[in-house]
């Protein structure tokens, strides 16, 4: 049905008939008004277009063809139903042809026009799809670095083409590796604010005196270490959108700083004892948290959590969307066969069987990151299964993992870093971040783990882990993965 704001307008001068029409429009969700006249009813029209037209055709002081094709023409995608006597039904046909869109014989009973009505709901609705749909697919047009058909990626799309347009809050949820500051960039740059600055800042790994420094500025000698005054995210950003990424990471006491800004758009420098500042900043925030169970828990502020909430884009991980990889591999072939001066132009069906078949818990990053590898691997035009690495296969969770004690530390050391590169799509840069080791000795170690499993190859014996871990092989050493598409 039509939603609350409908409009539907009546040209009568029947009163009875305004009488027994306006109740059963009420109750569809019409607003619904009559007029006594076209040069009434049109003057109406020029404040704002209506959803639908009754239009009775004996009322009417000059030839209907002329009144239909007029309002045809001063309000394009309404709709128009003739209400007609015997008398005055020959002219319904000619009507038709010139844009009314059917017609009814009076007295109009209330369950053909709640049919008509029902009629005019559903072409609402397939027109609004249509539009969304549209919209959708020009902000791909506009945005080459996106790229999907699932239905999964088509709903993202949609929500993010109708969002855009907007100035609400905005919050993107997703696994690592799943693009939610691609997605936070697209809805930039086609927002009214797309002229503006866009900034990302991660709040992972910083203090909370780092983190509020970033967003809100400081004065010399805040806090300790504290240098001289500079510009702040959201000063910097003034006009513009800012991106806090991993916003659950904060403190209760930034979360605080930051709902006063998103709820009145001032803010306070650390140290700064005037009056606050103003900025005008579009807020998207980011999250791999379940920030609904924090709420719960009380680890994260629940009036900032509902205001952030304007809109919520949940991107899904790639395992639930499969059907976008051969886009995204065709994507990545491009764009790295290019910078790699290579002339690979696509895979083989085995390639493309194997990517479908792993889970890809690294999600997007980790995709881009192994056709990144693949390119250099490959002698011809087309990327075949001896280009990509080992995928490790599958692993219970529930039974994976040395056990303590029981183990050395050198087996343990092992499941960690080869636990770490799954989370992280295979990155050893991003590995080594969270290991608190350098990206050489991941390497260092990955070489040595693939020489112990080449040795164990010859003998029997028992595996160190319950479950072993494949490792990768050498077309398989993983690089810095390709942050963009947090």
């Amino acid at each position: 049905m039509p939603t609350s704001k409908s409009q539907a307008l009546i040209l009568t001068d029947d009163g009875q008939l305004e009488q027994s029409l306006v109740p059963i429009l009420a109750r569809s969700g019409f607003d619904a008004a009559s007029y006594p006249d076209v040069d009434a009813l049109r003057r109406r029209m020029g404040t704002s277009p209506p959803s639908l037209i009754l239009l009775d055709v004996d009322t009417i002081g000059f030839d209907c063809l002329d009144a239909v094709g007029l309002l045809v023409r001063v309000a394009e995608g309404m709709t128009i139903v003739l209400l007609v006597s015997e008398g005055s039904i020959g002219k319904v046909a000619a009507a038709i042809e010139l844009g009314a869109h059917g017609y009814l014989k009076k007295p109009i009973g209330v369950e053909e026009m709640q049919i008509v009505l029902g009629q005019i709901g559903r072409q609402e609705k397939f027109t609004g799809e249509i539009a969304a749909l549209r919209a959708a697919r020009g902000l791909v047009e506009r945005s080459p670095r996106i790229h999907g058909s699932s239905p999964e990626m088509q709903r993202i799309l949609k929500l993010v083409a109708q969002v855009a347009s907007t100035d609400a809050s905005v919050m993107v949820v997703g696994e690592l590796g799943t693009g939610k500051r691609l997605i936070s960039e697209v809805i930039h740059h086609n927002s009214p604010r797309k002229d503006r600055r866009f900034l990302h800042f991660s709040c992972v790994g910083l203090s909370e005196s780092l983190i509020e420094a970033e967003l809100f500025g400081q004065e010399a000698g805040a806090f300790g270490g504290a240098g001289p005054r500079h510009g702040c995210r959201l000063e910097l950003c003034d006009g513009g959108t800012l991106l806090i990424d991993e916003i659950g990471e904060t403190t209760p006491n930034t979360q605080e700083k930051l709902l006063r800004f998103v709820a009145d758009g001032t803010y306070r420098p650390l140290g700064w004892r005037g009056t606050p500042r103003v900025a005008d900043v579009r807020i998207i925030a980011s999250s791999t948290r379940n920030l609904e169970s924090d709420v719960r828990d009380g680890r994260f502020n629940r009036e900032l959590f509902d205001r952030l909430h304007g809109v919520r884009v949940s991107v899904p991980p790639l395992r639930e969307r499969k059907a976008d990889i051969p886009l995204l591999v065709d994507r990545f072939i491009r764009e790295y066969a290019r910078t790699s001066d290579k002339q690979v132009r696509s895979l083989t069906p085995e390639a493309l069987a194997r990517l479908m078949s792993h889970d890809w818990p690294g999600n997007v990053r980790e995709l881009e990151t192994t056709i990144e590898n693949a390119i250099p691997m490959s002698g011809g035009s087309a990327l075949d299964v001896d280009d990509l690495p080992a995928f490790p296969e599958h692993v219970d969770r529930e039974r994976s993992g040395p056990p303590i004690p029981g183990s050395t530390i050198q087996e343990i050391e092992r499941e960690a870093i080869l636990r770490t590169l799954e989370q992280v799509g295979g990155s050893t840069t991003r590995a080594a971040r969270t290991l608190n080791m350098s990206v050489r000795k991941i390497q260092y170690k990955l070489k040595e783990y693939r020489r112990a499993s080449a040795s164990t190859l010859q003998v029997e014996t028992a595996p160190p882990f319950p479950v072993e871990r494949p490792v990768p092989t050498k077309s398989a050493v993983f690089v810095g993965g390709a942050d963009s598409l947090d």
